[in-house]
C-alpha cells in the first residue's frame, strides 16, 4: 500500500489518450466523446489546480442557462464519472471527482498527476521566463519530443478540445521554427531532419517536406532528397491537387543549384502559369507566405489594399471529403487572381489582392449564401474570417 501511495497517474493527451497509474495502464470502457468521460479529462489537464464549477458548465456545455439547472446537469456528470472509474479497471482505491467549497472540482487530492501538455507548459514558461544556449536548446527539443501529435484528436469536433489543440500546436510548430533557426546556424543539418521528418508526420502539408529536402541537399543525399519531393507530391497532389514545391535535382544535373546555361526564355517558361485557369491560384503554404510578403511590400508603394481570409470547417465527419468540396466551393466564388493555400488540416488561407475591407465581407457574405444554398444534409458547417492587410 505504501508503494501505491507513492504512484502517479500519467496523462498522455497528444497523438491520442492513455491514462496510467504506476505505470499500468488504466481500461475506460466509454468513448472519450461522452460528457462524463470528457468531465474526466478536463479534470485530470487542470490535475492541482482543479477547474471552477462554471467553468466546468462552460466547457462541456450544458444546453440551459438557468444557473440551477447547470449545477445540476454537472451533479448528474460527475455521478457519472464517479460510476465510469469503479466501472473501469486499473484506478487505485481513493476518493474521486472531488468539490471544495470554494466551488472547485478536482480530479483527487490524494495522488500526483502528470501530463504531457502540462510538461510542456511547464518547460514553454521556462522558455518565455528567458532562456539562451544549450538551456534554450534543451527545452526546445524536449517540447517537440513530448508533441507527439494533435490534442486528443478524437475530440476535434469539441470547442475546449480544439482551443486546447490550436494552443499546443501553435507552442509546438514555434518550437520547431526556432529549434531549426538555432541548428541551421550550427550547421547540424542531421538533427533538423530528424526534428522535420517527426513534424512531417504529424502535418503532412506544411513546410517541413521543404525543409528536409534542403537539409538533405547539404548533406549531398540528392536521391533521398528526390524521394522525400516524390513522396511529397504523391500526398499534396493526391489530396490538394497541387504539386508542393520545385522538384530537387542533383547541382550536377541542374542550373537550380549551382551553375547552369539556360536562357531567359527557357527561365520565362518556367515561371509562368501555363494553364492560366479562371478559377484562384492554389499554392502550398512556403509559397503562399512569400507570395503574401511581396504583395505587402507592393502595397506600400501603389497604395492597394488586400485582404486575409480564413476559411475553417467547425463540423467534421469525413475531414478530406469536406475539405474537398470546400476547396471546390472556393475555386466557383473566388477571382483568377486570389491566392489560396492549405493552412492547416481543416483551414484554408486566401489573399485577395486589390480588395477593400468592404468587398471583402461581400465575398464572405457570396461564400456563405452559396455555401448554404449547395448544402447536403448534415454538411459541414464552415466558419469564414477577414482581415485587412
Amino acid at each position: 500500500m505504501e508503494k501505491e501511495a507513492c504512484a502517479s497517474f500519467y496523462v498522455k493527451f497528444l497523438g491520442g489518450f492513455l491514462l496510467t497509474f504506476g505505470g499500468e495502464k488504466i481500461i475506460i470502457n466509454k468513448r472519450l466523446s461522452q460528457k462524463s468521460t470528457q468531465l474526466l479529462l478536463i479534470l485530470l489537464k487542470a490535475g492541482q489546480r482543479g477547474m471552477p464549477w462554471k467553468k466546468l458548465v462552460q466547457m462541456l456545455g450544458s444546453g440551459s442557462e438557468d444557473l440551477q439547472k447547470q449545477h445540476n446537469n454537472l451533479r448528474q456528470q460527475v455521478r457519472g464519472l464517479r460510476r465510469l472509474i469503479r466501472e473501469s479497471k486499473g484506478f487505485p482505491e481513493g476518493k474521486y471527482v472531488v468539490a471544495t467549497q470554494d466551488g472547485n472540482y478536482y480530479f483527487t487530492m490524494e495522488y500526483e498527476i502528470e501530463t504531457d501538455v502540462g510538461q510542456i507548459d511547464q518547460l514553454y514558461q521556462r522558455i518565455r521566463d528567458g532562456t539562451e544556449g544549450e538551456e534554450q536548446k534543451a527545452l526546445l527539443l524536449e517540447i517537440c519530443r513530448l508533441y507527439t501529435g494533435e490534442f486528443l484528436p478524437t475530440l476535434l469536433g469539441e470547442e475546449w478540445a480544439t482551443v486546447a489543440g490550436a494552443g499546443y500546436q501553435s507552442i509546438y510548430l514555434s518550437c520547431v521554427q526556432e529549434l531549426c533557426g538555432i541548428l541551421k546556424k550550427e550547421k547540424s543539418y542531421t538533427e533538423i531532419l530528424d526534428l522535420c521528418r517527426n513534424a512531417s508526420r504529424i502535418y503532412p502539408y506544411g513546410q517541413w517536406n521543404e525543409v528536409q529536402i534542403k537539409c538533405l541537399m547539404e548533406l549531398n543525399r540528392y536521391d533521398e532528397a528526390a524521394q522525400v519531393y516524390e513522396q511529397a507530391t504523391r500526398d499534396f497532389y493526391g489530396e490538394l491537387g497541387v504539386h508542393p514545391f520545385p522538384k530537387p535535382q542533383n547541382p550536377d544535373e541542374s542550373g537550380w543549384i549551382g551553375l547552369g546555361d539556360g536562357n531567359i526564355a527557357e527561365a520565362l517558361n518556367g515561371l509562368i502559369d501555363q494553364e492560366r485557369r479562371s478559377c484562384p491560384y492554389c499554392c502550398p503554404y512556403p509559397s503562399f507566405v512569400d507570395i503574401c510578403r511581396v504583395v505587402s511590400r507592393n502595397m506600400e508603394r501603389s497604395r492597394s489594399r488586400a485582404v486575409l481570409l480564413l476559411c475553417t470547417l467547425k463540423e467534421r465527419n469525413d475531414l478530406e471529403q469536406e475539405m474537398k468540396e470546400l476547396q471546390n466551393h472556393l475555386e466557383e466564388v473566388m477571382r483568377s487572381s486570389d491566392i489560396y493555400t492549405r493552412y492547416s488540416l481543416n483551414q484554408f488561407l486566401a489573399l485577395l489582392p486589390e480588395t477593400e475591407a468592404e468587398d471583402g465581407k461581400k465575398v464572405i457574405e457570396r461564400l456563405k449564401y452559396s455555401w448554404a444554398g449547395a448544402s447536403k444534409p448534415f454538411r459541414a458547417t464552415v466558419k469564414f474570417e477577414l482581415s485587412q492587410i
